[in-house]
């Protein structure tokens, strides 16, 4: 958020002219109210035909009002503007109805901050936009809702010119705070790191409805969707939730990271309604559940836990990792660290297609013993077989021998067969004896 030394910083900037179409409204105050006319370059509030835009440093403030807006931009450079603002609701209602409705960070080196806190609600007929070729901030919480034709975190999937520059972060948080999308003739769901990186974060009871969802990988950084707690969600009922590289980078694009999605503290991803599509460039990992089909193609990562934690996923439907856009590939990976008898990531699925890479590593200081086993994979039905099963080598002349079976995979430590035929002669010799 802006700091009040930043807010007072070039205030008597020239503000004329812009390439916006219809008529634009300048915030010219540091940190103040909304309403009071003192605030705008227009000597007024805002009206319904008009573009409000907040890019001289300052911060407005509506407090517990009810208000009908136009259009808003909060941090640009278009003409020569100082590029960085700031917009905090407290309480009320705000419905903004104009042209692409409310824009955070419109362009490079442009700076936006929105805060909905108190029981807010915020209503748009198009987009709330976070981040399209700047850096932004939002943060909606205390119960406040937000209401969206479609929610843009760090660019825009479909622009002319995408040059990957956004840098965006969302923080949705506590019980009763809702980030809805709704089904309208322009909305597009939810879609993070499309032109840039992006961290979005559900916690703390929060939730976000949407009607389609994407979370991609077009930078290095890569972008993330973390849902944080037993009763934090992420709800998708239209067509699709996909992840990973985006499919309309071209071929010499140059590397992009993950696109990661995080689920802590028993989070939700609850996409019943759909087939979840895991793409090249993905990784899943922590603890929670995802409700609904999954397919994870080649390149994509499943792994129960996070950094040096262990964690347990559940898949409520079913989960295909043999799928693929080319047939000479391999399906997903399914990645799992063992520290002792105790704590190993598992992983619970209603139906398992297996496929892809099954891959095993030791964590820490682990010394595998023989007898010990581990039921990484739990299953009400599994079939099919890996095509890939990664082991790590063990101390001892000892092994890991997987039995992929109908409700799982359990993995035990056993000899070597040399080890084993070493370990039988001493019990042959006595024996022996016995029978003298």
């Amino acid at each position: 958020m802006l700091s009040t030394r930043t807010a007072t910083i070039a205030l008597t900037m020239s503000l004329a002219g812009t390439t916006l179409a219809g008529n634009t409204n300048d915030w010219i105050g540091s940190i103040g109210d909304w309403t009071n006319p003192a605030n705008w370059s227009q000597g007024m509030p805002p009206g319904v035909s008009e573009y409000a835009i907040i890019a001289n440093g300052g911060v407005a403030e509506i407090d517990s009002l009810d208000l009908t807006l136009g259009s808003g931009i909060i941090g640009t450079t278009l003409d020569g503007r100082f590029g960085m603002g700031e917009l905090i609701q407290r309480g009320g209602t705000s419905n903004w109805n104009g042209f692409g409705s409310l824009l955070l960070a419109r362009d490079k080196g442009s700076f936006g901050a929105l805060t909905l806190t108190d029981g807010a609600q915020l209503n748009t007929q198009f987009a709330l936009e976070i981040g399209w070729q700047g850096h932004a901030e939002a943060y909606v919480n205390q119960g406040s809702i937000a209401n969206v034709d479609q929610l843009i975190i760090a660019g825009r999937r479909y622009a002319p010119d995408r040059t990957y520059s956004a840098t965006a972060s969302l923080d949705v948080a506590g019980q009763g705070t809702l980030i809805r999308t709704t089904m309208g003739p322009n909305a597009n769901g939810m879609v993070i790191g499309a032109g840039g990186s992006a961290q979005v974060t559900i916690r703390d009871g929060a939730r976000i409805e949407t009607t389609d969802a994407l979370l991609l990988a077009t930078t290095s950084e890569g972008s993330s969707l973390i849902i944080d707690g037993p009763e934090s969600v992420l709800q998708i009922t239209g067509v699709f939730f996909d992840t990973g590289r985006d499919i309309n980078l071209p071929d010499d694009h140059p590397p992009v990271g993950d696109a990661v999605l995080t689920l802590r503290n028993g989070g939700t991803v609850d996409a019943q309604s759909k087939v979840m599509r895991f793409a090249s460039q993905s990784l899943i990992q922590g603890t929670g559940s995802l409700l609904g089909d999954v397919t994870n193609n080649e390149g994509s990562v499943i792994d129960p836990g996070e950094a040096d934690q262990y964690g347990s996923l559940y898949f409520g439907g079913q989960l295909d990792n043999t799928v693929t856009h080319h047939s000479s590939a391999l399906g997903g990976t399914l990645h799992f660290d063992i520290g002792s008898t105790t704590d190993f990531d598992t992983l619970s699925v209603h139906d398992l297609i297996a496929g892809g890479t099954l891959e095993v590593a030791i964590a820490g200081d682990f010394v595998a013993e023989f007898g010990q086993s581990f039921d990484i994979i739990s299953a009400d039905t599994l079939t099919g077989e890996f095509d890939l099963i990664e082991l790590p080598e063990l101390d001892g002349a000892l092994f890991f021998e997987t039995d992929v079976h109908a409700q799982g995979v359990t993995l035990s430590v056993v000899p070597a067969p040399a080890s084993l035929l070493a370990l039988a002669l001493p019990m042959l010799a006595r024996a022996r004896r016995r029978a003298e």
